[in-house]
C-alpha cells in the first residue's frame, strides 16, 4: 500500500481530480510549487517528501504550440522532466502518456505497436516513454498508462470549447478526418486508483472510454446535449495546425482484463454523465 503519492500537475484537470481522490495519501505538487524542469529542484523535493509513488500527471500539452512556437519547453516538460522525476529515484512511477505517440496509420493501437509520431508533442512523449523502458528495473512497480482525449468540469478542454462556442453564437468548424477515442477524467481517475491499490503486472497500458469517433462526432453530440439546434461544420482540416494522427484509436482490451478494474463506460455515457455533474455543480452555487 503506497502511503504518499506525489501527483505532479496537481493544478491540471488530471492531476486536481487524482490528488483529490487519493485523500490523505497524495502530496499535490502544482507548476509553481516545483518546476520538473529544474533537476536539482526535483531531487531535493522528492529526498525532502520521500514519496512511494511518483505518478506523473504534468505535461506540456498544447500541440500547436509545441509544433511552431515552444518545442524546447515541450521537451523540457514531456521529456527532461520524466527524467529528473525517475533519476530521483522513487520506488515505483507511473507515467500518463498519449496517443500521440502513433502516426495514426493503423485502426487502433495495442501497447506492443511500434511508436512513430508526427508531432513534436508526441516525440517528446515518445522520448520520455523510451527512457522510462530503458531504466525500468530500478522501479519495483512502474507503469506508463496512455490515454486520449481528456474531458472534465472546470478546466479547458475539447467538451467545455464546444460549449464555449455554443453559448457565444459562434460558428462551429470541427475537424472530421481526425479518428480517436476521448476520457472522461473521473473514470482515468478511477482507473488510476486502481493501479495503485491493486498494482497488475508492470508496463503499458491504454485507458480510455469506450467506442472510437471523429472529432466532428464528438461536437455533434456534445451539441445535442444542449437541446437548442446549433450548427456545426465538418471540416477536413485547419490552417496552421500541427501534423495529427488520421487515426489513434487505443486498444483497451489489455486494461479491460484486469480482475476487478473498474470498466470504462462508453464514451456517450461518458459526455451524458459530464453533464450531469455540471448541471448538478450548477445547482449547487445557485
Amino acid at each position: 500500500m503506497y502511503r504518499a503519492i506525489m501527483v505532479t500537475g496537481a493544478s491540471g484537470q488530471l492531476g486536481s481530480a487524482l490528488a483529490l481522490a487519493l485523500g490523505d495519501r497524495a502530496i499535490p505538487v502544482t507548476h509553481d510549487e516545483l518546476d520538473i524542469t529544474d533537476r536539482a529542484a526535483v531531487r531535493r523535493w522528492v529526498k525532502f517528501e520521500r514519496p512511494d509513488l511518483i505518478i506523473n500527471c504534468a505535461a506540456y500539452t498544447q500541440v500547436d504550440a509545441a509544433e511552431f512556437r515552444n518545442p524546447e519547453l515541450c521537451h523540457a516538460v514531456n521529456c527532461e522532466g520524466v527524467k529528473n522525476l525517475a533519476d530521483a529515484r522513487p520506488s515505483a512511477f507511473i507515467q500518463i502518456s498519449t496517443d500521440y505517440v502513433f502516426d495514426g496509420r493503423q485502426r487502433q493501437y495495442a501497447e506492443d505497436s511500434e511508436r512513430h509520431p508526427s508531432n513534436i508533442y508526441g516525440h517528446s512523449k515518445t522520448r520520455a516513454e523510451e527512457y522510462l523502458h530503458a531504466i525500468r528495473d530500478q522501479f519495483g512497480c512502474y507503469y506508463i498508462l496512455r490515454t486520449s482525449g481528456l474531458f472534465a468540469n472546470g478546466h479547458k478542454n475539447f467538451v467545455t470549447n464546444i460549449i464555449e462556442q455554443a453559448q457565444a453564437g459562434k460558428k462551429i468548424q470541427v475537424v472530421n478526418n481526425l479518428t480517436t477515442r476521448i476520457t472522461y477524467v473521473p473514470d482515468l481517475v478511477n482507473a488510476i486508483v486502481h493501479f495503485v491499490d491493486n498494482p497488475p503486472r508492470r508496463g503499458i497500458y491504454h485507458i480510455a472510454n469506450a467506442g472510437s469517433a471523429t472529432w466532428y462526432e464528438y461536437a455533434c453530440y456534445v451539441l445535442a446535449q444542449l437541446n437548442r439546434p446549433i450548427e456545426c461544420e465538418a471540416v477536413s482540416s485547419v490552417a496552421g495546425r500541427a501534423p495529427r494522427p488520421r487515426c489513434s484509436v487505443l486498444n483497451t482490451e489489455k486494461y479491460q482484463s484486469l480482475w476487478s478494474a473498474p470498466q470504462l463506460r462508453t464514451w456517450q455515457n461518458a459526455i451524458k454523465e459530464f453533464f450531469n455533474e455540471r448541471t448538478q455543480s450548477t445547482q449547487v452555487r445557485v
